[in-house]
């Protein structure tokens, strides 16, 4: 299970990078349930929301990683 939403968080932040479509958006299209779950996420694996990403916050490494209920 962490492996698999290490690669859709991976997919999501190039996603973020080329395109305009919305933060929820893509989420949803990558399997993530809500815009919530995904935001959740993606902040959890990248230490950054994805629209800081998005805006150019580099990801750093959260101090603590915990795997992802859901």
């Amino acid at each position: 299970n962490d492996y698999l939403l290490r690669l859709r968080v991976e997919k999501t932040q190039e996603q973020l990078r080329q395109t305009n479509r919305s933060v929820t958006e893509i989420g949803l299209a990558n399997g993530f349930s809500s815009g919530q779950y995904f935001s959740t996420v993606f902040a959890r694996y990248t230490g950054v929301s994805p629209t800081e990403f998005r805006k150019g916050a580099k990801p750093r490494t959260p101090s603590r990683l915990q795997p992802i209920a859901g």
